[in-house]
């Protein structure tokens, strides 16, 4: 048994090397790792097959056998297919797979078979011919009189994964001026070029530029490999080409190909290397300058006069200014690729991709509208009267509070999207304090698009019942309830309210604590009566609060209507008594 290397980065050797079992041995093995080993991920899935040169002194049988490994650089076994037996062709006429004193090509093809090699290991096979003790045996490699090797289905092979374009110092750009001095105007192109088998398998990278016209003005040049090496699986080749102050201006267009060492090889045997060929391209431009008129509006179709404006390229700004009143801003521009940038109020408000090629007219819409922002009460009814102090998505605080009207809203005019910190207080009391996401999601794509909102604001307002009731448990009506706020400003009144016919009064009202003042005048019995009861509640919820009147009405034999019925009564009785007293008393008259 003897170990080789199959060294995929050489040519064979114009020497015949061989090896040789003599008379009395019954086989000869070789062993063949490849080498260098696979740079990346690959996958060999197909025939496999093995092309060995060798010879006997005389006609004989042999037997064939392959056996495939996937090993680490450390010789760990990460894969074996096991000992395969091999279709074979090739040998003397009539007697394929013979051996015979002259040397032959015989083709191993295995059954289909797929396997993926990892990155960094390699693969080694193991060819055995067995042809008994009786005959010798010479197995040739490394020759290309004899040229053994491997054949793998494979499909991986030189790919150009990325193109770009740099400035002198390295920044990507696509934008090129002809106003810069000579040592900047250069363009440096790169290709970032990947072959799984290792740079050595990359035969050529080559590059060409077309100017605005379509004419040639780099044919087919070499790029010159700048970072990698041959073992590698990422190469950067790179090519500079210089322009003068007149050069055209326009876009000019990069291919970039890339030819592996199978690629050669077909264009040495047919004249022409596909489909053994790739490509990348990119561009760039050799600046003109234009004006660009650019509009700024709303989603509320309000000009964004002050608005600041800025154009990107290769994350470098090129050109910036404020719009006028009417939203609108000229600023001069090279041919290129730009992000347009727009702040309002100090917050970014639209951030765009643009191709600019001559003069244009170039409408923003903003993401700035009118949001509204409505108080609810713990119920969900919306509050007139709430005070509210707004902290803008820019960080800043508006110079006066504002209030909701009678729908509960507040709204403000030409916002840019984002959070809004919202301070609430109703009545003096901090019914809020929250943070609103007001956005502007997904974007709407003109004016006419239905905005969003309003914007709800839940507050700690809730509904106060009041269930007044007589002594006996009746509703009582037309009876006063004052709510006064405990312990601020001396018990200060905040609402007032009337009973309705059912004894009722409702109040919305922040959370705290407060004393209800319950007062009942009126006439019983032609008798003037009234009540006033004070009742604590602390509210922190929604909730009822029963409250029952002592002595409403009063007895009634304390009321004036009472004995001006009685007293009256009571005269007649009496002097009826006496007038009967009075009778029984007199003589009988006649005797």
């Amino acid at each position: 048994m003897s170990n080789y290397v199959a060294n995929t980065t050489d040519f064979f050797q114009s020497t015949k090397n061989s090896d040789y079992k003599a008379i009395g041995q019954p086989k000869i093995s070789l062993d063949f790792y490849v080498y260098p080993n696979f740079a990346d991920a690959v996958q060999v899935s197909g025939l496999w097959r093995v092309i060995v040169f060798a010879n006997s002194s005389a006609l004989h049988p042999a037997g064939w056998t392959l056996e495939f490994w996937e090993k680490g650089a450390d010789g760990s076994v990460a894969w074996d297919s096991g000992a395969l037996a091999p279709n074979v062709s090739g040998g003397p006429s009539g007697n394929p797979g013979y051996v015979d004193s002259p040397v032959y090509g015989y083709v191993l093809t295995t059954g289909e078979m797929s396997h993926t090699f990892s990155a960094g290991n390699t693969l080694e096979v193991e060819i055995t011919v067995n042809t008994g003790s009786t005959v010798d045996l010479r197995i040739w490699y490394d020759s290309p009189f004899y040229p053994s090797r491997l054949v793998l289905p494979t499909t991986g092979h030189a790919t150009v994964s990325g193109v770009s374009t740099l400035d002198v110092n390295g920044t990507a750009r696509t934008v090129f001026y002809p106003l810069w001095g000579p040592d900047q105007r250069k363009v440096v192109m790169r290709a970032l070029v990947t072959d799984p088998f290792g740079g050595y398998d990359i035969f050529a990278v080559r590059v060409q530029v077309t100017d605005p016209t379509g004419r040639v003005v780099v044919s087919n040049s070499t790029m010159q490999r700048k970072v990698g090496s041959s073992f590698t699986f990422e190469n950067l080749y790179e090519y500079v080409l210089p322009y003068s102050s007149d050069a055209l201006k326009g876009n000019y267009s990069v291919l970039v190909s890339v030819v592996d060492n199978n690629g050669e090889v077909q264009f040495k045997t047919f004249g022409y290397y596909d489909p053994f060929v790739e490509y990348g391209s990119a561009q760039f431009a050799i600046g003109t300058q234009f004006t660009v008129i650019v509009k700024l509006t709303s989603f509320s179709s309000q000009p964004l006069g002050g608005a600041l404006v800025a154009f990107y390229a290769s994350s470098l700004p090129v050109a910036s200014g404020t719009a006028g009143p009417d939203g609108t801003l000229n600023i001069t521009l090279f041919t290129g690729e730009y992000v347009a940038k727009v702040w309002w109020q100090g917050v970014l408000v639209s951030e765009r991709n643009l191709t600019l090629m001559n003069s244009t007219e170039l409408s923003i819409f903003a993401e700035v509208f009118d949001p509204t922002f409505v108080f609810k009460s713990d119920l969900g009814d919306p509050v007139q009267g709430v005070m509210a102090l707004v902290t803008f998505p820019n960080g800043s605080t508006g110079n006066l509070p504002y209030f909701s009207d009678v729908d509960g809203a507040v709204k403000l005019l030409q916002q840019p999207e984002g959070s809004f910190s919202i301070l609430a207080f109703y009545e003096g009391v901090q019914v809020a304090n929250v943070t609103v996401a007001a956005n502007l999601s997904p974007p709407p794509s003109n004016a006419s698009f239905p905005l969003p909102g309003p914007f709800f604001v839940s507050t700690r307002i809730f509904r106060l019942v009041v269930d007044v009731t007589d002594s006996a448990g009746s509703p009582l009506p037309n009876v006063t309830v004052i709510v006064r706020a405990s312990g601020l400003g001396g018990g200060r009144v905040l609402d007032a309210g009337i009973s309705g016919p059912d004894g009722v009064v409702k109040f919305s009202l922040p959370v705290g604590d407060y004393q209800l003042r319950v007062e009942y005048n009126g006439v019983y019995w032609l008798s003037y009566v009234s009540n006033v009861t004070t009742v604590p509640v602390d509210l922190n919820s929604n909730q009822s609060v029963g409250i029952s009147l002592a002595d409403v009405p009063p007895p009634i034999w304390a009321t004036i209507g009472f004995w001006l019925i009685v007293i009256p009564v009571l005269l007649l009785v009496t002097l009826l008594v006496l007038v009967l007293v009075r009778r029984r008393r007199a003589p009988t008259r006649g005797t």
